[in-house]
């Protein structure tokens, strides 16, 4: 089972997000609705056993709605999820983040990427460098691009920088290559 919580047809899930390992072992995570907000929840997939019998809401805590959901993946099987964590009044965002610890088989502790709140939208990740450790998530806030960096298997994530100025409030959209 990899998305049902039970077998209620009134479970929805959303954004579906997917990772694996060399190895084939597999970690996804989604948005699900629990009758009142999005949740964020997760999977494991292992060779020769399957996905997890039951799916996991492990990843973040929050009283609020979840949204743009993202993840990647390091060289050490550690998974980054980052999202986009909607209070309802007065309905402000902010991006948060967790590390999924392969060695351990669990997540930390979610953790705030950004000082400002307000108009945060759409995060982004992508991990890359030297032994494939170094993570960037990059975001939409308030009209101009912000950007968090983290390096290993930190738990704590840099001090945001202004990547652009301004830019046009048409733009939506920003992406990790």
């Amino acid at each position: 089972m990899l998305f049902r919580s039970d077998n209620s047809p009134s479970v929805n899930t959303y954004s579906p997000e997917v990772v694996t390992t060399p190895s084939g072992t597999a970690i996804s995570v989604w948005r699900q609705w629990d009758g009142t907000k999005y949740d964020l929840w997760y999977n494991r997939y292992n060779i020769g056993g399957g996905w997890l019998t039951t799916p996991q809401q492990t990843v973040e805590n929050s009283e609020n709605t979840i949204y743009s959901v993202n993840i990647a993946q390091d060289g050490a099987g550690n998974v980054r999820a980052v999202w986009e964590d909607v209070t309802p009044s007065p309905s402000t965002s902010l991006i948060k983040g967790n590390l999924y610890n392969f060695s351990t088989n669990a997540w930390g502790v979610e953790r705030s990427l950004e000082v400002f709140r307000g108009g945060s939208k759409n995060p982004q990740i992508a991990i890359g460098g030297v032994n494939n450790n170094a993570a960037i998530t990059i975001w939409l806030d308030a009209g101009s691009m912000r950007s968090n960096i983290v390096l290993g298997a930190a738990t704590n994530w840099s001090n945001q920088v202004e990547m652009v100025g301004q830019i046009s409030t048409g733009e939506k959209e920003v992406g990790v290559f």
